[in-house]
């Protein structure tokens, strides 16, 4: 969860997460969408989706135990470099490095690494100076004292280097480096799209649709959803068809969101259609619900952003 995330928000979500599945066996025997519904909000959904699946691996190949062994623990889904060092040092203080945001600010400035981080060759060196460093006999307690030193005194912004244990060792301070380290290239500009979201009713119920599994926000419901304009860089992405009969009865505002990648705009559209027939070959699921239903359902950020600003959709289907 604190992957690309602040802890201030992943508290709650942490405590909610724990008390419904306080144990691997119980995280591996629950749905996939009522891990998503707990985890709606928190953003990057494949962490969900890679924590449900390690957790069933774990169960069912490792007798509820997670594997030791880096080699083993490296092949579990969500488990990358970072992951995998972390978990098996702090837990079980196995001699691996775990070299994070905060780590790579330390690392940088106090040895005035002054090459882009974005690289990888630059990321490279970070990691086998960081694990030049570790503390062989304590891991676990070096790992987390780095990551809080990153976070407390090592900061991006106003770092506290009066206060900081190692600052006479710290090279971007005696070159007076310190405000430019660590060094990342300017990214490139955002793309953005724009997709037409049908609010899509008949007799009463609305259609709410669950996008694959695999991919951009996997296994969350939406209201069905396709590309404005074609466009090939967001056609894995989005539908680029919906095919049903029918007539819009009032459009929205549009919604923007921007992700990590790109930015977004969704158009909506209240929509009464003819029949329950409709061609929704982009999904991997479709059903009908009452709209006091809909709020059961895992859903991305942008669609609660969606219903937050519509509050008039009951009275117009009820005429």
């Amino acid at each position: 969860m604190l992957q690309q995330t602040q802890v201030a928000q992943v508290i709650p979500y942490y405590e909610r997460f724990v008390l419904n599945f306080p144990d691997v066996g119980s995280l591996a025997a629950a749905s996939l969408e009522s891990v998503l519904k707990l985890w709606e909000g928190l953003g990057y959904y494949a962490r969900a989706r890679n924590l449900h699946q390690a957790a069933r691996i774990i169960v069912d190949q490792f007798d509820h135990n997670l594997p030791q062994d880096i080699t083993e623990v490296r092949k579990l889904p969500g488990f990358g470099p970072y992951t995998s060092n972390a978990v098996l040092s702090i837990a079980f203080n196995k001699p691996f490095s775990a070299v994070d945001g905060n780590v790579t600010r330390i690392i940088t400035r106090l040895l005035a690494i002054d090459q882009d981080i974005r690289q990888s060759d630059t990321r490279k060196a970070i990691i086998r100076e960081s694990d030049q460093l570790l503390d062989m006999h304590q891991p676990a307690v070096f790992n987390e004292a780095l990551m809080e030193l990153g976070a407390m005194i090592c900061t991006p912004r106003n770092p506290r280097c009066n206060e900081c244990p190692v600052s006479q060792f710290c090279l971007a301070r005696q070159q007076r480096l310190v405000s430019r380290l660590p060094f990342k290239s300017p990214l490139t500009a955002r793309p953005s799209t724009s997709v037409s979201t049908y609010i899509a009713f008949y007799n009463s119920k609305f259609l709410l649709a669950k996008r694959p599994v695999k991919g951009l926000l996997g296994g969350l419901w939406e209201f069905p959803s396709c590309l404005s304009d074609p466009d090939p860089k967001f056609n894995k992405k989005f539908s680029s068809e919906i095919v049903f009969a029918g007539s819009p009865i009032r459009v929205y505002p549009p919604v923007r969101h921007i992700f990590t990648h790109f930015n977004l705009q969704i158009k909506p559209v209240l929509y009464r259609l003819d029949s329950d027939q409709v061609n929704l070959a982009f999904y991997s699921e479709a059903r009908w619900l009452p709209y006091d239903e809909i709020g059961e359902y895992p859903m991305h950020r942008s669609m609660q952003k969606l219903l937050e600003q519509i509050d008039d959709i009951s009275e117009i289907v009820s005429q």
